[in-house]
């Protein structure tokens, strides 16, 4: 999976927990560390927890993509 695929996967988990506000940001020509930031925004604590979890339970690994 490339780093696209995987920022609109994330957009998408973030969507199906009903995340607001929901930017994916192409940083490739701007930045070293990553080539795409996903931002969204939750309503409380709680939610935010869900939308990680979200992400967490289809196997997000923070050491992706190794090549």
């Amino acid at each position: 999976m490339d780093s696209k695929k995987l920022a609109l996967l994330c957009r998408e988990l973030a969507d199906n927990k009903k995340a607001e506000d929901i930017v994916v940001l192409d940083v490739r020509k701007i930045s070293s560390v990553a080539d795409y930031y996903v931002i969204a925004s939750g309503s409380s604590e709680p939610h935010l927890r869900a939308i990680v979890s979200s992400r967490n339970s289809y196997g997000w690994n923070p050491e992706f993509p190794r090549t």
